[in-house]
């Protein structure tokens, strides 16, 4: 299967970009209530050492925020998690940010 369906078949991947010469990715997840992330903090996540949550977009009642990620920022259903990731760490990364309770992968 090619690179680009794989992707399309996660359903909650928003963007890709690829970065530099390395093959470094930017990822934006879109995160769903019955994701397993949801209400962890990112310190519990055990991300892959390739890689970096660097903010979350979240909804709230001014509108939109950025916010920056720290170890202590628990993510939530409708967040969007922009993940840096150099290409070692990509399918830990989907793995995390495409399991559902209830279902086994």
């Amino acid at each position: 299967m090619s690179d680009i369906l794989r992707v399309i078949r996660r359903g909650n991947v928003v963007r890709i970009s690829q970065v530099g010469a390395f093959g470094a990715e930017v990822r934006e997840y879109e995160v769903t209530e019955n994701q397993l992330v949801v209400g962890k903090k990112i310190r519990d996540l055990k991300l892959p050492k390739a890689s970096i949550i660097g903010a979350i977009q979240r909804k709230s009642e001014a509108g939109e925020e950025i916010r920056t990620a720290g170890g202590d920022t628990v993510i939530l259903a409708g967040d969007h998690v922009i993940i840096f990731a150099l290409p070692e760490a990509v399918e830990a990364i989907e793995k995390l940010f495409t399991r559902r309770r209830g279902f086994l992968r």
